[in-house]
């Protein structure tokens, strides 16, 4: 019965269905539907992305978090077209200072989470459970690939780089040919300033590694 993002906090009956306790995808999923308060039976141990989609065709588990290629090749045209599944929201993507909304699904229609939860709760999220969300998103997100160069790098050489990334960033056959190749069209974040984003970003207060370490249940 549940038709929008709204209804999750009403569901009796939600199964999230997850990899394993401490995966990022796992603590992702927890993490939202705590702030949000609602009820589930959380299931986890499938592995991969594949065994899961399957329990959810099978109605085994009810919730579950795609990535972006996966969600437009396979989940929209055959499980969202069908009706059995729709889309709520997607993980905020946060590099360190500002939201973004990846070229990937900006033409989706779908919500961040921290839209949706502003929505539902009427008040921006806050307190230990978002802060080790945004975290974890950003690490596993924002900054999960990373190109990087050695100390020492000449400056001419490091702006060179940047300015290819920015001109792919813009380049239709590139948008074109990954679109064909991956399903999507990978966002580049480049410039000075990715530097001391990444560096603050990895750089992790203990009080939030070690929530995280007990919200996963991690010895």
């Amino acid at each position: 019965g549940i038709k929008s993002a709204a209804d999750l906090v009403r569901a009796r009956e939600l199964v999230p269905g997850g990899l394993e306790r401490s995966s990022a995808k796992d603590l992702g999923m927890r993490l939202t539907l705590d702030m949000l308060g609602a009820k589930y039976k959380y299931v986890t141990g499938y592995g991969s992305n594949q065994p899961a989609r399957l329990a959810l065709e099978r109605g085994e588990i009810n919730f579950f978090v795609e990535s972006p290629p996966a969600y437009r090749s396979t989940v929209a045209p055959t499980l969202v077209k069908s009706g059995v599944a729709i889309p709520v929201f997607y993980d905020t993507v946060f590099n360190g200072e500002s939201y973004s909304v990846p070229k990937q699904i900006s033409d989706l229609g779908i919500l961040p989470f921290h839209e949706v939860y502003e929505q539902i709760k009427g008040t921006k999220p806050s307190g230990p459970l978002w802060e080790a969300y945004l975290t974890i998103t950003t690490l596993r997100g924002t900054m999960q690939r990373i190109a990087a160069l050695p100390p020492g790098t000449a400056d001419g050489a490091v702006q060179a780089l940047w300015a290819a990334f920015a001109k792919v960033n813009d380049d239709p056959d590139f948008a074109n040919d990954t679109m064909k190749a991956i399903g999507f069209v990978p966002d580049f974040e480049t410039g000075p300033q990715v530097q001391r984003q990444i560096r603050q970003a990895l750089t992790i207060r203990p009080e939030i590694k070690a929530f995280v370490d007990k919200y996963a249940g991690v010895d």
